[in-house]
């Protein structure tokens, strides 16, 4: 099985409306309601002019859902368990069937198989996040003009107690290999690259690290490279966001700062800018 692409990270709210109505003052378009299936809301947030496009899908459930709808399901485990965030990725394969095929016969099948065609598989324990798979775009997607110049999403990340188990499944069942680690006093950090975008395995370095008293799965972070942080910043706080200072980045050659997720739908934006 080979992604080519992340095709979106899945986050859900409580309410739609209200996260649009918190990113059009940050300068950032929300795309229209979509409603792929029955009591599915959907709105995405799309960076970038051409394939492939960075997304975020931001859903809102239906107050009752059955298990045998597993995005609904899961997402609204999450918003009750925890709140907005995060809830899953949906990666982009050249040919979903075979990749399906090729992941059974490793031993890993599908959760179950939707419309679309759309691959689910609720992996957490082994992947350390759920994650969907698809051919193209599981919704039409456009390309939006945003205020805020977010430039290209640069990295996602996995919080995992077990980096090496969780390093293999990203190796061995889904054929995507550690392409650069780096180590810092409390965490590992495996960068593999999904298209564009870098998915980063965040690990403990030894027992004192403060990421075993983080919770394990996707972080609600997205890191969004930007052309001058000090600009983005300042527009931030101009539309009475509150980023942090700018400040030298865990990756080296960058400078970056982050607005607090409490204000954009439970999800922290990263801004990153390479310096050199």
């Amino acid at each position: 099985m080979h992604a080519t692409a992340i095709e979106s990270m899945v986050v859900v709210v409580p309410n739609l409306e209200a996260v649009a109505e918190q990113y059009a003052r940050l300068g950032i378009a929300i795309g229209p309601l979509q409603i792929p299936v029955p009591d599915l809301h959907v709105r995405s947030l799309v960076v970038g002019h051409s394939d492939p496009l960075q997304v975020l899908r931001f859903i809102e459930p239906p107050a009752h859902v059955e298990p045998h709808h597993p995005l609904r399901w899961r997402a609204s485990q999450r918003l009750a368990e925890q709140g907005a965030g995060a809830v899953a990725l949906i990666l982009q394969v050249p040919h979903l069937r075979s990749s399906v095929a090729t992941l059974a016969a490793k031993g890993v099948p599908a959760t179950c198989m939707l419309d679309g065609p759309f691959a689910w598989f609720d992996l957490r324990e082994e992947a350390g996040v759920a994650f969907g798979l698809c051919n193209d775009s599981v919704l039409p997607t456009v390309p939006a003009a945003h205020a805020f110049p977010l430039k290209r999403m640069d990295h996602l990340a996995i919080i995992t107690h077990q980096l090496e188990a969780t390093t293999r499944f990203w190796h061995d069942q889904l054929d995507l290999p550690v392409v650069g680690e780096i180590v810092t006093p409390t965490m590992i950090i495996r960068q593999i690259r999904i298209g564009d975008v870098m998915l980063e395995l965040l690990g403990p370095t030894d027992a004192d690290s403060p990421i075993w008293k983080r919770p394990q799965g996707l972080l609600s972070m997205t890191s969004w490279e930007v052309p001058d942080l000090e600009a983005a910043v300042a527009q931030a706080r101009a539309a009475g966001f509150h980023p942090s200072d700018p400040a030298i980045g865990v990756l080296p050659g960058t400078r970056t700062a982050t607005i607090p997720g409490t204000d954009l739908g439970g999800v922290n934006m990263q801004l990153l800018q390479y310096v050199s």
